[in-house]
C-alpha cells in the first residue's frame, strides 16, 4: 500500500469519526428533557384544567406557546403540573428547568434566570403584563387594562 493511500484513508476516518460526533450531540441535545412545571390550578386564558394533568383538547396559551417552541427548535420539553409553591420549590433545588409565569421577584432571581438587559429587567421581554384591578378602579377601566395585553 502506498503512503498516501493510507493517509487518505486516515483522513478519510477522521471525518467519519467527526461527523459521527457532531451527530452525537445532535441526538444527544434532543434527548435530554427540558422540564418545564406551572401551577395546578386554572388561570384563564393561560392555562386550563385543574390537577396534575394537561388537558388535550385545549391546554391554553402557555402550554401551546411551549409546544410550538419545542416543535420549531426540535426540543424535548417535559410540561407537568403542580402546585405553584412546589414549582418555585423544584426550581430552586433545580429539578426543574422552568416555571410558566413566574414574575420577577429579588428573592427568586438569586435561583432563577430572567431577561436583563444592562443589569436591569427587561420588560421588553416578558410574554404579558398582567395586573390586579383596585376597588377604586371602574369596571371600564378594569376591561381595558386587561384588554393590553
Amino acid at each position: 500500500m502506498s503512503v498516501s493511500y493510507i493517509s487518505s484513508k486516515r483522513y478519510l476516518l477522521l471525518w467519519v469519526f467527526l461527523g459521527c460526533l457532531s451527530f452525537a450531540g445532535v441526538v444527544r441535545a434532543e434527548t435530554i428533557p427540558f422540564s418545564i412545571c406551572y401551577e395546578d390550578i386554572e388561570n384563564i386564558p393561560y392555562y386550563y384544567g385543574e390537577g396534575t394533568e394537561i388537558p388535550e383538547n385545549k391546554p391554553g396559551l402557555y402550554v401551546d406557546m411551549i409546544n410550538l417552541v419545542s416543535q420549531r427548535l426540535k426540543l424535548n420539553i417535559v410540561i407537568h403540573r403542580a402546585p405553584w409553591a412546589r414549582c418555585l420549590k423544584q426550581l430552586e433545588l433545580n429539578r426543574v428547568d422552568g416555571v410558566v409565569a413566574a414574575s420577577f421577584k429579588p428573592e427568586r432571581a438569586k435561583y432563577s434566570h430572567y431577561p436583563m438587559r444592562l443589569g436591569e429587567l427587561d420588560v421588553e421581554r416578558r410574554i404579558v403584563n398582567k395586573s390586579y384591578c383596585r376597588a377604586s378602579t371602574t369596571l371600564s377601566g378594569c376591561v381595558n387594562h386587561l384588554g393590553r395585553f
